[in-house]
């Protein structure tokens, strides 16, 4: 059976997304991976289009300190994620802070802070169908990393993430 993390959200160790081996996802394309789910992934400088959402990074920084309110322990440093978020399906949505995860190159998955003094948070944001917003997602982290990938789920799936048959990869570099 599938394994899940220790919140029950996403599942634990998942070994296709394994980016210190030279992960076995693709570089960019639309592959069915043995665990059963599609994973859709995006070159770095190019926007990740999944069936209802689509994501272009705008920068990626890193900051010492971003007024969050609580941060996990061990982090030492935060990156700040400016993104463009666009709705492709026929609804209203809600950007969730489940929906985006932080991967560094050792595949650790980092979940993106709710509140801090960075301007133009996504967290909660309303995205009518059809449009587009930008802002900004912080991740916690314990060191800065050049390379990696944002994990993205479909806004249908931001609700119930460990049940997704489609996610998202978008590449940092």
């Amino acid at each position: 059976g599938q394994r899940f993390a220790d919140d029950g959200r996403r599942p634990a160790a998942d070994p296709h997304l394994d980016l210190s081996q030279g992960d076995r996802a693709p570089r960019k394309g639309t592959v069915l991976m043995p665990d059963g789910r599609v994973y859709t992934v995006a070159a770095a400088g190019t926007a990740l289009r999944l069936d209802d959402i689509s994501v272009k990074l705008r920068a990626l920084h890193w900051e010492k300190s971003v007024g969050a309110s609580v941060s996990p322990p061990g982090t030492r440093i935060y990156a700040v994620v400016k993104l463009v978020v666009q709705n492709l399906g026929t609804t209203a949505g809600t950007i969730t802070a489940t929906q985006f995860w932080l991967l560094d190159t050792a595949s650790q998955e980092y979940l993106s802070e709710g509140h801090t003094d960075v301007p133009d948070p996504l967290i909660g944001r309303h995205v009518a169908a059809g449009a587009s917003v930008s802002g900004t997602l912080v991740f916690p982290a314990p060191r800065m990393f050049s390379s990696g990938a944002l994990v993205v789920d479909r806004a249908a799936d931001a609700a119930a993430i460990a049940r997704a048959t489609h996610v998202g990869i978008l590449r940092l570099g």
